[in-house]
């Protein structure tokens, strides 16, 4: 039996790690605007709970949804980072690989594992952005390389 989520925060993290997938903590608190240790009580919370867990692959600790099965650790992390920086920029989650941005216009993205980046496909056009791009302190329009 799971248990109550009686804080705002705590269920917004929660819908973003179930609605991405299993997510690396920097993005989630990234994707937050919080410190890692503001996002360390909500994760108490939600393991307490029996919501998400943890797990650390190849020196990333990854939140998952507690009945969330087996993935691949090099697609969760581009995917988690790429969608935490374009809630960080306002856009909705609309699912693992669909966003709504500002302007209201709807997105699919597609992750590609091997190459570390996402592909960003909106109204025609094709957008890239790195994992390792998202990872830093630049802006989304200074990350995003057109197709």
């Amino acid at each position: 039996m799971r248990g109550i989520i009686t804080d705002e925060m705590t269920a917004a993290v929660l819908a973003f790690i179930e609605t991405v997938g299993p997510c690396p903590k920097q993005a989630v608190a990234r994707a937050f605007r919080m410190s890692e240790s503001d996002l360390d009580k909500h994760y108490s919370r939600l393991r307490a709970g029996g919501f998400l867990r943890c797990v650390k692959l190849g020196g990333v600790t990854f939140f998952i949804p507690a009945d969330y099965g087996r993935f691949d650790p090099a697609e969760a992390e581009t995917r988690g980072w790429v969608m935490a920086r374009l809630k960080e920029a306002g856009c909705v989650i609309l699912g693992p690989d669909r966003v709504r941005f500002p302007s209201m216009d709807e997105a699919r993205v597609r992750v590609f594992p091997d190459r570390r980046e996402a592909e960003i496909m909106i109204a025609g056009q094709r957008y890239f952005i790195s994992q390792k791009d998202a990872k830093s302190e630049k802006s989304l329009t200074q990350i995003t390389r057109k197709g």
